[in-house]
C-alpha cells in the first residue's frame, strides 16, 4: 500500500530550520518563510520512507507536514 507524504519547500529556498554554529552554539539569524511550494512523495514501505528522510537531511529548505496543506486564500 502506498501513501503520500506532504512536503513543503520554502519558495525563497531559505532554510526552514534554525541553525547553530560556533563554539558556544549560537542561533544563526532565522526568518520564518511565508511562501511555500507543496508536493507529495509516495511512500510504500519503511525503506522508501527512510530514503525520503535521508534525502531531506541535506535539504534545509524542505520539511514534512502531517496531513495536507489547506490553502487559506
Amino acid at each position: 500500500m502506498t501513501c503520500h507524504i506532504t512536503l513543503l519547500t520554502s519558495a525563497s529556498l531559505e532554510a526552514l530550520t534554525k541553525t547553530f554554529s560556533g563554539p558556544d552554539l549560537k542561533v544563526q539569524p532565522f526568518k520564518v518563510g511565508k511562501g511555500f511550494c507543496v508536493s507529495e512523495e509516495p511512500v510504500s514501505d519503511l525503506q522508501s520512507l527512510s530514503e525520503l528522510l535521508r534525502r531531506l537531511e541535506s535539504e534545509p529548505s524542505q520539511t514534512i507536514i502531517i496531513g495536507s496543506l489547506i490553502n487559506s486564500h
